[in-house]
């Protein structure tokens, strides 16, 4: 999750990815302190009702199979180290976007008021000046960048059928949805989400040419930079592979394929 789902916010949002990090390994090890974590998403922070009425998206990992982004089957879960595999990812995704959304939310309060607790939506309307589709849109922009695609009502309840068929669609999803969104909020957003968005985008954008750089330079480590190969985007080290543009180095090497009608081989 860190270097795929995460990484799209993690350049604009690094003590947010930080905290994500930390809060995955404890819920990887522990199970007291995933339900500690939990419990502070949905009832003890200080956003925890506004952030619910707004839409961020919250895995309960206890609920039906078809909520979850990743499908391990109950036969797995006997299998040694997966439930603490699930327990860690889960945890780690539901930090990740609370924290990214009540960080901005916090940006636009009053400084005086950037500490206190607020029960409802409405609160935070007044106390902001900002409207109700500003915090269900910037929801729904952390929801989509963190590998929450919008798959359709229908879709979500069988959910479980398409993780059988397709790895992760929820994310496959989000791919595509991320830019198109991005688009449509720098046009049709208020200022506040225009500017949210276009620091989340700028900062993937260059944050991921400049790891690709960094990356390149390190002894034995190789960057592809042109976007007719496969490999565009990918790091390699040795036989391990990394997508370094999280998840579209391959949508981004099909579109330079066609464009040029050229390929370079891997």
């Amino acid at each position: 999750f860190a270097l795929n789902q995460g990484i799209k916010n993690a350049y604009s949002h690094p003590k947010a990815w930080a905290k994500m990090m930390k809060a995955g390994h404890s819920g990887f090890v522990s199970d007291d302190a995933a339900r500690m974590i939990d419990r502070d998403i949905l009832f003890d922070g200080q956003f925890a009702g506004p952030r619910q009425q707004a839409g961020v998206d919250y895995i309960d990992r206890f609920g039906p199979l078809s909520q979850r982004e990743e499908s391990f089957g109950s036969f797995l879960g006997k299998v040694p180290g997966v439930t603490q595999s699930e327990r860690g990812y889960t945890t780690m995704s539901n930090k990740y976007r609370a924290d990214l959304w009540d960080g901005t939310v916090r940006g636009w309060l009053p400084k005086e008021l950037r500490g206190q607790r607020f029960e409802s939506l409405d609160e935070l309307i007044q106390a902001t000046g900002r409207s109700k589709e500003d915090f269900t849109r910037l929801a729904n922009w952390y929801n989509i960048t963190t590998g929450r695609g919008n798959i359709g009502t229908f879709l979500k309840s069988n959910n479980k059928w398409l993780n059988a068929a397709f790895f992760a669609p929820r994310f496959t999803v989000s791919l595509f949805e991320a830019p198109l969104t991005g688009a449509y909020y720098g046009i049709r957003g208020s200022n506040a989400i225009r500017k949210a968005v276009a620091r989340d985008m700028v900062g993937f954008v260059g944050g991921s040419m400049a790891l690709m750089f960094g990356l390149d330079q390190l002894p034995g480590v190789e960057v592809e930079t042109d976007w007719r190969s496969a490999d565009f985007g990918k790091a390699r080290y040795g036989n391990l592979r990394w997508d370094v543009l999280g998840g579209y180095a391959p949508i981004i090497s099909f579109v330079g394929r066609q464009l040029t009608n050229e390929s370079k081989n891997s």
